[in-house]
């Protein structure tokens, strides 16, 4: 027998529990919300209520989500500058010396084969996040520790401290988002 509170979280009882422990007015605490909630006939309260919610029922934190859709962005955005790289890049192909032309031209291609791995990686990492799977969560904090050893670096140098503040905001957000238990809880 199944019994689903207001919440979404869904209580299941095997038709023994329900014998054992029915009665008709018996309310029932939502483990999930709270919330003392009555029965229908013919559903009993479990004694002891240990089973899960299943991943599609569960709570989903926002600040979770918020990371998912800050590594879409970042892969949108990246590859907008992918794109744009390529094109710059593609135009000119004029150069008068032939060493240091064919030396831009392989800095060229690794930049924009570098770039494309990495908008990919965002975007997975942001896939997995938003389905709170566990390889999406790995992938998040690989790219955010990534981004912030980067940032940390390009910041300690000195160029760009702005751009190199920000990346150092969202790999903290990111670390701390998806290290906390709460949000270690919601992936599979």
């Amino acid at each position: 027998m199944k019994f689903e509170c207001k919440c979404g979280f869904l209580l299941e009882l095997t038709t023994e529990q329900a014998a054992l422990l029915g009665s008709l007015n018996q309310a029932f605490e939502c483990p999930n919300c709270g919330v003392r909630r009555k029965l229908p006939p013919g559903i009993a309260i479990p004694k002891q209520n240990t089973g899960k919610m299943s991943s599609y029922r569960r709570r989903k934190s926002i600040s979770v989500t918020i990371v998912a859709i800050m590594n879409f962005i970042l892969c949108v955005f990246g590859l907008v500058l992918v794109i744009y790289g390529a094109v710059t890049y593609i135009s000119d192909q004029s150069s008068d010396d032939q060493f240091l032309g064919g030396l831009w031209r392989g800095i060229g291609r690794a930049f924009i084969l570098t770039g494309t791995i990495c908008m990919a990686a965002f975007g997975m990492s942001g896939y997995g996040v938003l389905r709170r799977k566990s390889w999406g969560r790995i992938t998040a904090l690989t790219v955010a520790t990534s981004v912030g050893l980067l940032a940390v670096s390009s910041f300690l140098g000195g160029s760009a401290e702005f751009t190199a503040g920000i990346a150092i905001v969202y790999s903290a957000f990111v670390c701390i988002t998806l290290f906390s238990p709460k949000s270690c809880e919601e992936f599979e």
